[in-house]
């Protein structure tokens, strides 16, 4: 019996410097078939012409598909990708991102042995360029926090604390993008986090503790700048919460769970806020904070935001 089709997504907006090496990693792979679907987000290099050129390596179990927009960012692309993919799961590659040769097989071994899980994501080691220093991080999380040796335990909540999803380590069932399941085009920051709490409601995490991905993180990117990336966060999170009420109660949360996550996120939104002079939008925070629950600590940050501090 022959293996499922992967389709491999890369949105590639100006993405000559690396995508030639990023496409090698998915040739590389040591699991076929493979569908490597680029969506050209408007690129004014020579992406389009690397990508043509590079058509010419396919062989018979990877396909490479070039599909070119008008510019409109990471989460129209990828949903332009899902919606043209033919294969039974969907993989996620950024244009700047490279998989390990084994990173497809380890995946679908764990779709074969747990049928039941639907999506399936592995540990990155992330570069990190700042000035001239690099920083090298892993998540290296594992069954203490998972609450499994293969599957992720309370996942939502998990999710809250914190993104330890990276979109180009996720491999994804097809048939769980359906409905208003895909990346959200309004967002400009923190749209995957989005896609993942939503699917965390209807579908089980399965996660790979190897590092798969070799991500590379550079200062010029839409991550450098905190505050709209946070601000961004702090409005999934309230608008996530509230529109989904019906399907977060099924989930049985302990007692006080969401109002108390969100008094300590309003309360470290105020903190983070005053840290760099914009005492008037902590106070908002700060006073959203108290709505949730009375906290001496918050009361006396949000007095002393209206003091001028040198």
């Amino acid at each position: 019996m022959s293996n499922p089709l992967v389709s491999a997504i890369i949105p590639a907006y100006n993405s000559e410097k690396y995508i030639t090496e990023t496409l090698d990693s998915v040739f590389a792979q040591t699991y076929r078939p493979v569908e490597i679907i680029i969506i050209d987000d408007g690129s004014t290099d020579r992406t389009a012409e690397i990508v043509k050129n590079y058509r010419a390596t396919e062989d018979n179990e990877t396909k490479l598909i070039y599909i070119y927009q008008q510019n409109s960012g990471p989460s129209k692309a990828r949903n332009t990708g899902i919606q043209s993919a033919t294969g039974k799961y969907i993989a996620f590659l950024d244009a700047d991102d490279l998989w390990t040769d084994d990173k497809l097989l380890k995946q679908m071994q764990l779709f074969k042995k747990a049928p039941d899980i639907d999506v399936v994501f592995t540990d990155v080691k992330i570069t990190r360029v700042r000035d001239k220093f690099i920083v090298f991080q892993r998540n290296e999380l594992n069954r203490t926090f998972f609450g499994h040796e293969s599957k992720v335990v309370e996942l939502f909540e998990k999710l809250l604390r914190f993104n330890f999803i990276h979109t180009s380590s996720v491999v994804a069932k097809r048939a769980c993008f359906r409905n208003n399941i895909f990346f959200n085009e309004g967002r400009r920051y923190v749209e995957d986090w989005e896609l993942w709490l939503k699917m965390s409601l209807y579908f089980d995490f399965g996660y790979i503790n190897d590092v798969c991905v070799h991500k590379k993180e550079r200062g010029d990117g839409l991550s450098s700048n905190k505050l709209d990336m946070y601000l961004a966060t702090m409005d999934i999170m309230e608008s996530f919460i509230e529109n989904n009420k019906i399907e977060i109660d099924k989930l049985n949360l302990k007692d006080n769970f969401l109002s108390n996550y969100l008094k300590d996120q309003y309360k470290w939104m105020g903190y983070y806020l005053m840290q760099i002079k914009n005492n008037k939008m902590a106070r908002i925070y700060y006073r959203k904070s108290l709505k949730k629950a009375f906290d001496l600590k918050t009361i006396f940050y949000y007095f002393r935001s209206y003091l001028k501090m040198s």
